[in-house]
């Protein structure tokens, strides 16, 4: 895939540009609300099989998803990915990891500088109403501060709160 590393470092500025608080022992998103995986049908659970859902990404074609690279330095390994579900809970399908690509200049114990990973996925996703690739910007295109971005994935919206989807 001739995907180029810019592109995909906007993308994630894109993604992560709201402001992140602690809530205890868990991240959340201040000001979040519950929405369905058709109203962000690009998000993907990565996931180990013992250990279940470890992180977000976006998938942003039939068989690369776009995440970050700290994903991959945590307890357990990521080997695959689920699509187009709003409850994790829910009987699901889902595909293996074919490989991961880490930014080369990333590196974990100093900074998030580069934290940005592209996986390659085992067989390509079929799309559907629940299953699309994110909207990504032109290469050339300018993103001015202020502009109002989303960020979507499975966590906790308030402090001592259910876990939303």
């Amino acid at each position: 895939m001739n995907l180029k590393w810019n592109t995909a470092i906007l993308v994630c500025l894109l993604l992560f540009k709201k402001n992140f608080i602690n809530a205890g022992s868990h991240l959340r998103i201040f000001g979040g609300k519950e929405a369905s995986i058709e109203d962000h049908p690009w998000i993907v659970s990565l996931q180990n099989e013992n250990l279940g859902h470890l992180c977000g990404g976006s998938l942003i074609s039939e068989e690369w998803v776009l995440t970050a690279a700290t994903c991959f330095f945590k307890q357990g390994d990521l080997d695959s990915i689920i699509a187009g579900l709003s409850n994790l809970t829910s009987a699901n399908t889902t595909i293996k990891i074919e490989s991961v690509e880490v930014h080369e200049k990333f590196r974990l114990r100093r900074n998030f500088d580069y934290d940005i990973a592209l996986v390659k996925l085992a067989e390509k996703v079929t799309f559907s109403d629940k299953i699309q690739p994110i909207s990504l910007p032109d290469q050339d295109a300018e993103i001015r501060v202020g502009t109002q971005l989303t960020v979507a994935g499975w966590g906790f919206t308030k402090v001592n709160y259910r876990v939303v989807n």
